[in-house]
């Protein structure tokens, strides 16, 4: 009976001294079967592989130049009076003999639109006494209009017309083109074939081949910026009045593109 009992305590101990390695054995096989069973990383399921995907990135730029076919001049009327009306009233007056006399140079009415009108005091620079203010002497109107020259061999005559009917303020002259969206477009193939001529000599040096576009973006596009012309156009009419030669030369825009081409 104690020889039994014995036998028994002694299987038990024994058991638990063998069941821990059996339940490591057993772990161990069951990992490497889930490891033997899961699929290899790849790109597509986003394992260490995409990260040496090669590409190159490079900067394109398209630059075409085209001879304007408009022009925009920014001029107006400035007046002034003892009273705020009657710097108004008689500003009104005078820009309406301005717009007339454009009206009857031949200008279509939707070409002189309206960009401004402005009235404020005019004060005495006399210097004054600490803690006083200074007098309003008066008041000064301005109105300002753009007008759309469609031919730009007029753009000296119309502003010549404008001066002699009674407008003194000119701020300037802009020249653009009518159909701005082609020659952006020709700029953005320009800078296309810039980026990609520039992908290829790096390409070359390396010894590899550049492969399809990944990414491409556009930065930005430079379009023709506004010339100062005259600063004030009573130049033009203390001279006795012209028409002064305006020389549209070219205007250009400048399309700028990042494009990621793959390296095969």
């Amino acid at each position: 009976m104690r020889f039994t009992k014995g036998l028994a305590g002694l299987l038990a101990l024994a058991c638990v001294l063998i069941l821990p390695g059996c339940a490591a054995a057993a772990v161990q096989a069951a990992t490497a079967e889930a490891e033997a069973a899961a699929p290899a990383a790849t790109v597509a399921n986003g394992g260490d592989e995409k990260a040496m995907e090669r590409t190159i990135t490079v900067s394109g730029e398209g630059t075409v130049s085209a001879k304007p076919d408009i022009a925009t001049l920014s001029l107006g009327v400035q007046t002034t009076g003892d009273t705020a009306e009657e710097a108004l009233a008689r500003n009104s007056e005078e820009m309406n003999g301005v717009i007339a006399a454009l009206l009857q140079a031949d200008l279509d009415e939707d070409d002189i639109q309206t960009t401004g009108l402005n009235i404020y005091p005019v004060y005495d620079n006399r210097p004054v006494e600490p803690g006083d203010s200074r007098q309003v002497i008066g008041y000064r109107a301005t109105n300002r209009v753009t007008i759309t020259v469609r031919d730009i061999a007029l753009a000296g005559t119309v502003l010549d017309v404008a001066v002699t009917a009674g407008a003194n303020v000119a701020s300037g002259i802009q020249f653009g083109l009518s159909d701005m969206d082609s020659i952006i477009d020709e700029a953005l193939v320009a800078s296309v074939a810039d980026a990609q001529a520039k992908a290829q000599v790096i390409a070359d040096a390396l010894g590899v081949a550049v492969g399809e576009p990944l990414v491409v973006i556009q930065e930005y596009i430079e379009r023709p910026q506004a010339n100062v012309y005259l600063a004030r156009a009573e130049a033009a009419f203390d001279s006795g009045g012209f028409s002064p030669p305006v020389q549209g030369g070219s205007v250009r825009v400048t399309a700028h593109l990042r494009i990621t081409f793959a390296l095969e």
